[in-house]
């Protein structure tokens, strides 16, 4: 949709298609994270609509309110075009006043890219934010810690992200409870554990998969459960290539995942190599012992300490590191530089819709 007082408009035609269904686009996306249980369909709609009002008026409309009249407008329109026949519309605007999800996606021309709509889509999906273990704020109203997993897509704009081959910001991955909730992935690829197996084994060898690899035959993720209030950790291998090329480095990323809400903390900011290890404030040791299968894999070794860490804080862990001291940066505009990493920048979404 367009406002009455602005003409210029952002990138249409085969632009958009590229965004959606070219090469490293949302389509390729959603299929590659999903390991091909998730392949969405777009339709676009070609005909830009005027809406009857300029964009001073509709600064004082909810962000909802905002989607539901330009979809209103296409509908007077085109009388034949059927909102309730899609999963979700995705809203382009001609004015950088607001962007994110409420029931279905908002974005103007800088939230063209493929990081940005993928993370409010997957909003539609039923999913909420990312979370480091730090009380860092990224925005005047976003939670201590919250857009602060850097290798997670829930993060919003503030991930390991690259220019895909269409000039488009893409990437990253996304944490393993999200896709554990959104059943994408099989009972074959979860390695699930409870501190309490582990304590009656005393040391238990695990072998997880690379994240990327659904074609691999073997688990991709690491699950342990038993903790108090229904929470429980996962461990991952991450790799640098495909939708996590941009991260600093390969290794095991561990999160603490909150229960209420299915809200994942990435623990202490980075990856784990082998000689490394993790230890919880429940005695949770996870020893990162050595790659497997050429890299493809990594060997673990879980057992209870008797001295665990120290005691959980008012974040939920022990207080973590800085992630490299980086500052949080504006989002860019489609055509601006993008700063490498690791230098994630802002959600650039705006706050929830009130």
């Amino acid at each position: 949709c367009r406002f009455s007082d602005i003409a210029e408009l952002p990138p249409d035609g085969d632009r958009l298609e590229e965004l959606f269904e070219g090469p490293e686009g949302l389509r390729e996306y959603f299929e590659q994270i999903s390991y091909g249980k998730l392949v969405p369909e777009f339709r676009r709609v070609e005909t830009w609509v005027t809406l009857p009002y300029s964009q001073e008026v509709d600064r004082t409309l909810s962000r909802y309110e905002r989607i539901e009249r330009c979809v209103d407008a296409h509908v007077d329109a085109d009388p034949e075009l059927d909102p309730n026949a899609y999963f979700g519309i995705i809203v382009v605007r001609n004015s950088a006043i607001d962007g994110g999800a409420a029931g279905n996606v908002l974005a103007d021309a800088g939230g063209l890219n493929v990081t940005f709509l993928a993370h409010e889509m997957s909003h539609i999906l039923g999913l909420g934010h990312s979370w480091d273990m730090s009380d860092r704020q990224n925005a005047s109203w976003s939670s201590p810690g919250e857009y602060f997993d850097h290798w997670d897509i829930m993060s919003a704009m503030a991930v390991f992200s690259f220019r895909n081959a269409n000039g488009f910001t893409a990437g990253t991955d996304m944490a393993a409870s999200f896709k554990m909730g959104l059943g994408w992935l099989g009972d074959d690829q979860v390695t699930r554990l409870s501190l309490q197996d582990i304590r009656d084994l005393r040391e238990v060898p695990v072998r997880i998969g690379a994240w990327d690899r659904g074609d691999a035959n073997e688990a991709l993720t690491l699950v342990i459960d038993g903790l108090p209030g229904g929470e429980f950790y996962t461990a991952e291998l991450r790799k640098k290539r495909a939708w996590d090329r941009s991260i600093p480095e390969q290794g095991l990323l561990i999160h603490l995942v909150k229960s209420s809400g299915n809200r994942p903390y990435v623990i202490d900011g980075g990856t784990r190599q082998p000689g490394e290890e993790f230890l919880s404030p429940e005695g949770l040791r996870i020893e990162v012992l050595e790659w497997a299968n050429h890299e493809e894999a990594v060997q673990l070794r879980l057992s209870m300490s008797s001295t665990p860490a120290t005691p959980m804080g008012e974040a939920g862990v022990a207080s973590q590191p800085l992630m490299h001291g980086t500052a949080i940066e504006p989002a860019p505009r489609l055509g601006s530089e993008y700063p490498a990493p690791p230098a994630p920048m802002g959600p650039m979404e705006g706050p929830p819709d009130a």
